[in-house]
C-alpha cells in the first residue's frame, strides 16, 4: 500500500491463508511457502490502510490450490474466506461486494485420471456461500470463481517437430519447442 501513489476506489486483496488443498504438481499457493497474497495475520491491516487512504468498495480473494479434484475443498474454502472477511468487517466496518474463491478446478491430464466433479463442488460451495452470506455480517457479496484450466485445459494441442535424435546409451529426442510453450503439464 505504501508504494501506491493513489489507492483505487475498489480494492480487493488476495489472502494467503493455510488451508488443505489436495492439488497436483506440488505447487504451493498458500501458507509460509507461498509468495501469493497478503498473509492472513496482516490482512486486517491491509484493508485498514486501503480504507484510510480512500478505498470505498471492497472484495476479498483467496486461492490456495491448483488442479484440485476434491469437491469438498471448495466448501471449506468458502467457509475459511468468510471467517476472514467477518473479522475484517467487524474490525473495520467494511462490507464486501464480492468473495472470489479463485480457481484451481481440477482436470485430468492423463486418461487414467479423474476430473473434478464440478456439479458437486459448485453445490457444496454454493450452499456454504448462501448459508454464510445470511449468517455472517460482511455485506451482500457475490460469489466469484475463476474457471481457468477447467474451460480451456483440454482444448489445446502443441504441434512440434523433431529436430535431432541423439543416441548416447539412452536415446534423446530434440524438438523445436520447450517448457516455455506448455509449462503446466511439464511440472
Amino acid at each position: 500500500m505504501e508504494r501506491l501513489k493513489e489507492v483505487p476506489e475498489k480494492v480487493c486483496f488476495r489472502v494467503n491463508s493455510e488451508i488443505e488443498a489436495e492439488g497436483e504438481f506440488g505447487l504451493k499457493f498458500a501458507g509460509e511457502e507461498s509468495k501469493f497474497g497478503v498473509p492472513e495475520e496482516k490482512i486486517v491491516e491491509a484493508y485498514r490502510k486501503a480504507k484510510n487512504r480512500g478505498a470505498e468498495s471492497f472484495g476479498i480473494h483467496m486461492m490456495t490450490g491448483s488442479n484440485v479434484k476434491d469437491p469438498e475443498y471448495f466448501g471449506r474454502l468458502v467457509e475459511k474466506i468468510f471467517d476472514i472477511a467477518e473479522e475484517i468487517s467487524e474490525e473495520l466496518g467494511i462490507e464486501f461486494e464480492f468473495v472470489d474463491i479463485g480457481g484451481g478446478l481440477g482436470i485430468a491430464y492423463r486418461e487414467d485420471e479423474e476430473t473434478l466433479d464440478l456439479g458437486k463442488a459448485a453445490k457444496l460451495a454454493g450452499e456454504k456461500f448462501e448459508e454464510l452470506r445470511d449468517e455472517k455480517n460482511i455485506g451482500d457479496p457475490d460469489l466469484v470463481m475463476e474457471p481457468g484450466r477447467f474451460i480451456v485445459g483440454d482444448s489445446g494441442i502443441l504441434a512440434t517437430q523433431v529436430t535431432e535424435v541423439k543416441d548416447s546409451g539412452k536415446k534423446f529426442v530434440g524438438v523445436d519447442t520447450g517448457m516455455h510453450h506448455l509449462l503446466r503439464p511439464m511440472l
